[in-house]
């Protein structure tokens, strides 16, 4: 392997972005929880692309190409939705029920979206 810092590096920060998880669990907070999966599981897909293939241009692992891939696009869509919606402020504001988003509102938005897409696309594609 000509850079093995590579996947050291990917799988400590794999396992460094789990220390604040016990926390962020007990109060709930939806959306730190989901950038600790998402980045988790981009971190290990880092990795174990790494390993895979270190110094050669073969796919190995075809079924392996197919899920990075999955994750890797579905990593952006989290980012690229709440990047879209209105700042908060302006909506508590002017609608102050939306003050607290239910955990179903944030669950749908953090997880269930982001996965839509890819999904679709992977439909169409016939794959």
């Amino acid at each position: 392997m000509q850079y093995p810092e590579l996947p050291t590096f990917a799988f400590i920060s794999a396992l460094l972005v789990l220390v604040p998880l016990p926390w962020h669990w007990r109060a709930r907070n939806v959306a730190t929880l989901a950038i600790i999966f998402w980045l988790f599981a981009v971190d290990v897909i880092y990795g174990v692309n790494a390993i895979v293939w270190a110094g050669n241009v073969r796919n190995p692992i075809p079924v392996w190409c197919d899920i990075s891939a999955f994750f890797s696009f579905s990593f952006v869509q989290p980012f690229l939705i709440r990047s879209l919606q209105p700042p908060r402020l302006l909506l508590v504001l002017h609608m102050p029920f939306l003050l607290r988003p239910s955990v179903f509102a944030n669950i749908s938005r953090w997880f269930l979206l982001p996965v839509r897409c890819p999904t679709t696309a992977e439909i169409v594609k016939g794959g």
